[in-house]
């Protein structure tokens, strides 16, 4: 089974810098042309879902909906893969989070939410909840009553914090390399699911080209 990744597209909160979390803001001009891309080198890959799973926030929606030409009513919302909520400092550009937000980008491993805020264990711990559901007997018997399992693909459209943390996870990576892996906006990895493993097939930009030095993680 093929599992495809997305990040949402641009909103002007990425473009200003601006810590988004759980505000629920809607792509931008560009975010749409980022989609529109993505969509177009989904169509020239010959790629189709047969199940969609999206983050509860809009820009990842909408996103969706334009990459995949899917009307929204058919995606199953899942609040597990909605972006770490930041608590009090959303809103704030990611130069001025206080100390010791601030080292949500500088030093991962020592990153303490603010008040109202997630840890990176929580959202680990709602990823992996996710993730193990999907090689679930429940979920098994709906995807190979659909098709065969080597025919079969997902498409999970999500947020940039939650697709580091799932990198970090496929890759064994620990903290010192959590934003290494890029992961742009409306980038899109392919990952494969095979006895119940999971593994990083490749990783592509809104243009769809390889991501800058993401021949590192691949295997």
């Amino acid at each position: 089974m093929k599992v495809y990744i997305l990040r949402h597209a641009q909103t002007d909160m990425n473009k200003a810098k601006l810590i988004q979390g759980r505000l629920d803001i809607p792509i931008n001009e560009e975010g749409v042309a980022q989609a529109e891309n993505r969509r177009d080198s989904v169509i020239k890959s010959g790629l189709s879902f047969d199940v969609i799973f999206t983050s509860p926030l809009e820009r990842a929606i909408q996103t969706t909906e334009i990459v995949s030409g899917v009307n929204r009513s058919e995606f199953i919302i899942d609040e597990r893969l909605a972006e770490l909520c930041f608590g009090e400092i959303e809103g704030l550009n990611y130069r001025s989070l206080p100390f010791p937000q601030s080292n949500f980008f500088d030093s991962p491993k020592d990153y303490i939410p603010a008040k109202g805020g997630e840890t990176f264990e929580e959202l680990e711990s709602r990823l992996t909840s996710f993730f193990t559901d999907l090689t679930s007997d429940d979920f098994n018997k709906f995807k190979y009553s659909a098709k065969d399992d080597n025919d079969f693909s997902i498409l999970i459209t999500s947020h940039g914090t939650v697709m580091h943390s799932i990198l970090k996870k496929l890759l064994e990576l620990d903290y010192d390399d959590f934003w290494t892996p890029p992961a742009s906006n409306c980038s899109l990895f392919e990952v494969e699911l095979r006895n119940q493993e999971y593994k990083l097939i490749g990783a592509y930009d809104s243009d769809g080209e390889l991501e800058p030095d993401m021949h590192k993680w691949t295997k």
